[in-house]
């Protein structure tokens, strides 16, 4: 999640726009995310607008002005062949129920001989509302939707450039008909009216971002994103008599033409005034429930999937899909001697179902990306493409479903592992005491430890106390890694679910490797005073060639730019520097390395200190500690462009 917040009245803001009557907004912006397949292809914003000034806004429209642009990025003025559209879907069938949706949308014209099928979409999810349409509207529509393209003056169909036009375009209620020419688009898109917004009020809106492979995938991902932000219901207030025959919605005295059933027969479709101060319920979405049977084909006992307000589950929360358990937290080891090791801890069994309620844990999966080369627009931090990951280990718990492979014997000790387990067992201890006598303080850090190491002690010794912030912890060795090569890991959850209509058991919901990960280059690991050997420390790939090193080269970027490297390994265990030198003693750069960490490799990219890419030649280089207790060591290596 995201959070961030702007106003319009503040010095910076007139002075961009210097045109600009303040209306005294305080905003306030969060968004959302989900790991899942199906909840992944969207993000959730949830906006609170505030009148922080002193006096009333009337008729008031909120709305979105969006420069959509659809290629590839490495095509030149990729976005002068785009189109936009809107879609008005008044009931989309989905397995956990109906839903509506008015969408926004660009894309590429014809789509790039297939490098670009995708959509981009703005959709509203909700906003205040009032069923009885009189200080804002009935239902969550889109009401306004224009194009632009080109440069033409506004009165000639361009951009608006001030607050009048602006204005008038929110308020214009007027759907244009998709773009026809393919050009650079901007689009628009707003709601409303909302009749008064009075100083220290708010007006609250949803909306979402959607991507899928071409209209139809984006529609689908929308009405997810649809069925996300609708949430789920509870029985918030303990009265089984509110909630119930589909009345979800509170209508508060005095109001006037107030409907309890549109849809029913009688007394309960008749308008009336309601004038007292306790809620009455209506049903404020009859249409789209006879939808849901009529068309998606829903019958009376699926009632929880497609009415609103029943079994006593009067208040809607929003955001809340039934998901896989959230990921463990994660730490790698990646200058272990026998391979990549990765510990996490058990906080994916502490959660339950955000929407059941239930602890529905099933097990994990070790996941790893392989072959990825840092193509454009991707980076450490944004991770791999879906098709690189592959699952290299899961494990089940011992109940009635799954593999039961007896995930208990899988719990470890994950501190350093230079030390002995009695050394190991005596720190948990030391901890456990300082936590008796000190409750909700942090332990000091013992001496050699790293600040994760520190974590995971008392992680374990607070689940020896039973403390809720306590942690177990599982561990597994990959030795089928290649050191220097970029890997990303993942460790996921999975849980298990019943078939609706039988009650039996079936495979849950798992998280996505894509949605926590990290990075690593496994390296090797520094050798200690007393066992140092200086023929150990060698260079790789020697001789260095484009062949040689093309197993890790990466795209560059402006970090690394030439994006290819070689290694020079098994370092001293001390801090010092690695000098590297032409045949005839110019020094061609230096490299400050840390043993002490355990880290026993450095890399270098092949440039020079004065910034040049360095030519084919023999090259000599010697390693030094500051310390002085590693002997120095001295070798060569070959670069051959």
């Amino acid at each position: 999640m995201f959070v961030c917040q702007y106003w319009d009245n503040l010095p910076t803001s007139l002075q961009i726009y210097p045109q600009h009557n303040p209306l005294d907004l305080h905003v306030r912006q969060e968004s959302y995310q989900w790991e899942e397949d199906r909840f992944d292809d969207f993000v959730g914003v949830n906006y609170w607008i505030t009148n922080v000034g002193t006096n009333v806004l009337e008729d008031v429209y909120i709305g979105f002005f969006a420069d959509g642009d659809a290629g590839p990025r490495n095509l030149d003025n990729y976005w002068e062949d785009d189109l936009s559209g809107f879609a008005r879907v008044p009931i989309k069938c989905t397995d956990l129920g109906p839903v509506s949706m008015d969408i926004a949308f660009t894309y590429d014209a014809d789509g790039d001989n297939g490098k670009t099928l995708g959509y981009f979409g703005i959709m509203f999810l909700g906003h205040t509302t009032d069923p009885t349409g009189e200080t804002a509207p009935k239902r969550v529509s889109i009401s306004t939707y224009a194009n632009f393209s080109g440069s033409a003056s506004f009165a000639d169909g361009g951009d608006p450039t001030n607050d009048f036009e602006r204005y008038e375009l929110l308020s214009s209620k007027t759907i244009e008909r998709d773009a026809q020419v393919p050009r650079d688009y901007r689009m628009l898109m707003a709601g409303g009216p909302f009749k008064e917004l009075d100083p220290g009020s708010t007006l609250v809106f949803q909306t979402a971002f959607v991507i899928g492979n071409r209209r139809n995938g984006m529609l689908a991902n929308a009405a997810n994103a649809q069925l996300t932000f609708n949430g789920a219901w509870f029985n918030l207030d303990g009265n089984a008599a509110t909630g119930v025959a589909g009345r979800e919605t509170p209508v508060f005295g005095p109001a006037t033409n107030v409907v309890i059933d549109s849809c029913a027969e009688g007394g309960l479709a008749n308008p009336f005034n309601w004038n007292k101060r306790t809620p009455i319920y209506i049903n404020a979405d009859c249409k789209k429930e006879q939808l849901a049977i009529l068309k998606c084909g829903f019958q009376p006992a699926d009632s929880v999937k497609f009415m609103t307000g029943v079994n006593g589950q009067e208040s809607q929360v929003h955001w809340i899909v039934g998901t896989a358990p959230p990921p463990p937290k994660l730490r790698i080891d990646d200058h272990a001697t026998d391979g990549v090791v990765l510990y996490w801890d058990n906080f994916s069994e502490t959660v339950p179902d955000v929407k059941t309620q239930i602890f529905d844990f099933e097990g994990y999966r070790v996941w790893r990306a392989d072959n990825w080369n840092r193509p454009l627009g991707t980076s450490k931090a944004n991770g791999p493409g879906t098709d690189l990951w592959k699952l290299l280990f899961e494990i089940d718990v011992v109940n009635d479903f799954g593999a039961d492979t007896g995930l208990d014997r899988f719990r470890y000790e994950p501190l350093t592992r230079q030390l002995s387990p009695a050394r190991k067992r005596d720190m948990i201890n030391n901890t456990k005491a300082y936590l008796l006598e000190h409750p909700g303080t942090t332990p000091p850090c013992p001496q050699g430890l790293t600040q994760a190491e520190c974590d995971t002690l008392q992680a374990l010794a607070g689940a020896e106390l039973g403390l809720r912030d306590g942690r177990r912890y599982y561990r597994y060795v990959d030795r089928s890694m290649h050191r220097g090569r970029p890997y990303f890991y993942s460790v996921t959850a999975f849980d298990h679910g019943f078939d609706d209509k039988t009650g039996r058991p079936k495979a849950g919901k798992s998280g996505s490797p894509s949605s926590s990960f990290q990075f690593v280059e496994p390296s090797t690991v520094s050798q200690p005073d007393y066992a140092f050997k200086s023929k150990e420390v060698y260079v790789v790939p020697n001789p260095a060639t484009k062949q040689s090193m093309a197993a890790w080269t990466l795209a560059p970027n402006n970090d690394d730019p030439t994006g290819i490297k070689v290694e020079f390994r098994n370092l001293p265990g001390g801090r010092g520097k690695v000098r590297i030198y032409t045949l005839a003693g110019d020094l061609v750069q230096t490299l400050p390395f840390d043993g002490t960490t355990g880290v026993g490799t450095v890399r270098w990219d092949l440039v020079s200190r004065n910034g040049q890419d360095v030519t084919s030649g023999v090259y000599l280089f010697s390693v030094d500690t500051d310390s002085g207790h590693f002997k120095r060591t001295i070798g060569k290596f070959v670069v051959i462009r």
